[in-house]
């Protein structure tokens, strides 16, 4: 199943959300609370709704899907020592299989 992103929107109530300030990771929704996870894409910041008890390296895998055929644990690993323009070619990466 595809996960589906809201750019500068929150996925529950539809706010706009303030650009985060790290290029990936947990948030919350200052009008609904909602758990959400962010990306840094060039098309702006995504927000993601949090399912329980998943990584955000659980959702880096499943948007990746299985053009790329890449797991979690793998995202974590490639992650880990990455710099800053690693991490960005990475969420583009990210982006062109959202497209797909």
């Amino acid at each position: 199943m595809k996960r589906e992103g809201s750019l500068e929107h929150c996925p529950f109530c539809r706010a706009t959300l303030p650009a985060p300030t790290s290029i990936y990771g947990e948030t919350e929704c200052p009008q609904c609370e909602g758990q959400l996870w962010h990306l840094g894409l060039a098309s702006g910041p995504a927000f993601f709704v949090r399912r329980a008890g998943e990584s955000i390296y659980d959702l880096m895998a499943s948007l990746a899907g299985p053009r790329y055929g890449i797991s979690a644990e793998e995202v974590a690993a490639t992650l880990r020592d990455a710099d800053a323009l690693d991490v960005t070619e990475f969420l583009a990466t990210l982006e062109d299989a959202l497209r797909c």
